[in-house]
């Protein structure tokens, strides 16, 4: 049989198209019969890709295409979410860990079905707020210095976006940002003990970790050829946003992998650490590497162990270097010869634009998302490169809101840092708060990872962020109550000096024909089984661990009688 009649081949897979054209087109030796091939093959192929990105859509509700999987797994996430939306009425805290499950994890997202765009999260924030205003709960957000800063950030973006170049979708930004910052003064306002600060974190955990193992077996499967992406349509849909999620979350991985309650917790937990960091470098995301870097370093500076880890991974660094695939390589090669690379060139086009942008509007700035306007493309944008996001969360706060919004966003976020320093320096020195000083750590480091990432990635502001900004205002005040019951404690059982008076006089009150001091009076001490070993931040909301019969509240001992008497 001659080569221009050989038949063609009876199945032909989708992938095995090109192949299958470029050896008809061989074979062929008219130019008109391979005129007829190639448009006949590239017809097919283009028919095959539509049907493929057709079943990888999002799939409507009632649609042909939703089948009786999607189905199922919509149903059975729906029975999950409504049946513990039930008690949020009667324990507003429930709502505020289905609402972190939601927006962290977004299982919706996940089945394909009718409820992929349903709006979950909104439906769980109006129980979830509503049932804080009847129990009269929002009276329990600390006073705090973050939570302030927070509001003030807030309410000066819907400032800006009523000035904004582009109204619509800086309106629709402000609104996701107070969706955002809804939940963190939920979690500020329910985190009223130990427990339920706990309970919170392995949340949060268990919601990311799904993905950093996830997204670390993929890349170890794929040996490094495909990028880790999170979940379809969700905040972290993209390789930067996805990488700066799990670098933000895998400090608390840490400290779940120590302090969780549970032996298979933990040890899921210590498997998620590695595969997580596995996954942050499949997704190929460079500014995501460096901060990494920046924050195995900080806490290697704290911690002897971690540090011990990161002399290990720098000199298994070439190994891993020359293990990876040449795409890989040639991604990251680049950070060197950055001068050279269009895409970091042009994150400094956009910087450059937007300090010329906030030099001609200071206060109010451009609005969120001004650089899609296309008069801002046509002034501040040079002419033949292509207008994008700001690539720094520093540079766009600076050209969204104004030198004020940039400051506001700076002293929170230097803040929170702070915060977290000095509640580990208070809490290190007492055996009972380990817990604290390790968590102040945690959360100091994710904060620092996401200052380090910044510097080069712009991102909508997600909930993780200001959560972790709300868990640490009500850790200080935790840390800071139980400090001063201590402290009380010690002064009242004698343990502190008890002269006080500014005449020089010594302890044994012996010299100079002083009398000696009064005795300390002794104080009914607690049970050991019934102390509770973190108290409220609400001087209202008494506190009690481990099934005890009597509570602190403040600086009170509350018995189960309900007679108070100093502690």
């Amino acid at each position: 049989m001659s080569r221009c009649c050989s038949p063609k081949p009876k199945s032909a897979s989708i992938r095995s198209m090109p192949a299958d054209c470029l050896k008809r087109l061989r074979r062929t030796g008219s130019m008109m019969s391979s005129v007829a091939i190639a448009a006949n093959c590239s017809r097919n192929w283009t028919q095959s890709r539509k049907k493929a990105h057709n079943r990888s859509a999002p799939v409507r509700a009632g649609s042909a295409q939703e089948t009786g999987n999607d189905m199922l797994r919509s149903l059975f996430l729906l029975i999950l979410i409504a049946t513990p939306m039930v008690f949020i009425v009667f324990t507003p805290f429930v709502g505020v860990l289905l609402w972190t499950w939601i927006s962290s994890m977004t299982p919706h997202r996940l089945t394909y079905g009718f409820l992929y765009d349903a709006p979950i999260v909104y439906a769980i924030a109006l129980v979830t707020l509503a049932s804080l205003i009847l129990r009269n709960e929002i009276k329990h957000v600390p006073r705090h210095p973050l939570v302030v800063l927070t509001g003030f950030y807030v309410a000066w973006s819907g400032l800006t976006t009523i000035f904004a170049l582009e109204p619509d979708l800086a309106f629709t930004g402000w609104v996701d940002m107070l969706k955002v910052t809804a939940l963190a003064f939920a979690t500020a306002a329910t985190l009223t003990s130990r427990r339920r600060l706990y309970l919170l974190i392995t949340m949060i955990g268990i919601s990311f970790a799904y993905y950093g193992v996830k997204g670390g077996l993929f890349t170890l499967m794929t040996g490094g050829s495909f990028r880790a992406l999170g979940a379809p349509g969700s905040f972290m849909s993209g390789t930067n946003e996805y990488a700066t999620v799990l670098l933000m979350a895998l400090p608390l991985f840490v400290w779940l992998a120590r302090h969780a309650e549970w032996w298979m917790l933990r040890w899921m937990f210590r498997a998620a650490i590695p595969l997580s960091v596995i996954a942050i470098l499949g997704t190929q995301s460079r500014g995501a590497l460096v901060a990494l870097l920046a924050m195995l370093g900080f806490i290697g500076l704290r911690q002897r162990r971690v540090m011990i880890g990161f002399i290990v991974l720098l000199l298994a660094a070439p190994v891993v270097w020359e293990t990876m695939p040449a795409n890989w390589r040639a991604r990251f090669s680049t950070i060197s010869e950055y001068s050279e690379d269009a895409s970091f060139m042009g994150r400094v086009t956009m910087w450059k634009a937007a300090a010329r942008a906030a030099a001609d509007h200071p206060i109010l700035g451009v609005g969120i998302d001004g650089w899609a306007n296309p008069d801002f493309q046509a002034k501040y944008v040079p002419f033949g490169e292509q207008p994008r996001e700001w690539h720094s969360i520093y540079f766009g706060n600076l050209a969204e809101n104004g030198f004020p919004g940039l400051f506001l966003f700076v002293c929170l976020l230097f803040l929170a840092i702070l915060t977290c320093r000095s509640v580990h320096r208070a809490a290190a020195g007492y055996e009972g708060l380990r817990w604290a000083a390790d968590l102040a750590l945690a959360l100091q480091a994710s904060l620092i990872g996401f200052a380090a990432v910044g510097l080069v990635l712009h991102f909508p502001m997600f909930d993780l962020y200001f959560q972790l900004i709300a868990i640490t205002a009500v850790l200080a005040s935790m840390v800071a109550r139980v400090v001063s019951l201590e402290r009380l404690e010690r002064k009242n059982a004698g343990m502190s000096s008890p002269f006080t008076e500014r005449d020089g006089r010594e302890e044994n009150g012996e010299e100079g024909g002083k009398e000696p001091p009064e005795e300390p009076r002794e104080e009914p001490q607690e049970e050991p089984g019934n102390e509770s070993p973190v108290p409220a931040f609400s001087p209202r909301l008494a506190h009690a661990e481990g099934g005890g019969s009597s509570r602190r509240a403040g600086g009170l001992v509350r018995s189960s009688s309900g007679r108070r008497k100093d502690a």
